[in-house]
């Protein structure tokens, strides 16, 4: 599937404003392990969001507001879901480990 079919197939998902974005990594002899941290801003009500990812990362976890939330890929599409409904512009932090 193309990235752009990829996308727009999730064109009705929510989505969150990234406000700062910060990663740590850490080379290993055959590996690379990374961390970003998110502060994002949630544009319309929901309890699941679409993220864009570069789809050669794979996401091993998701982390936010104190606990691993669920995710999904699907290629370049990282989906998170939350325990419950996050307002229109609430600010929430995660951390992605891939």
């Amino acid at each position: 599937m193309l990235y752009t079919q990829v996308n727009n197939s999730y064109a009705g998902v929510a989505k969150m404003v990234v406000e700062q974005h910060d990663i740590a990594v850490e080379q290993e002899a055959e590996l690379m392990r990374g961390k970003a941290t998110l502060k994002a801003i949630s544009l319309r009500e929901a309890s699941r969001f679409a993220f864009c990812l570069n789809p050669g990362l794979e996401v091993t976890e998701v982390a936010g507001m104190g606990k691993p939330l669920a995710f999904e890929r699907d290629h370049q599409i990282l989906l998170i879901r939350f325990d419950g409904e996050i307002a229109v512009g609430d600010t929430v932090n995660l951390t992605i480990s891939y």
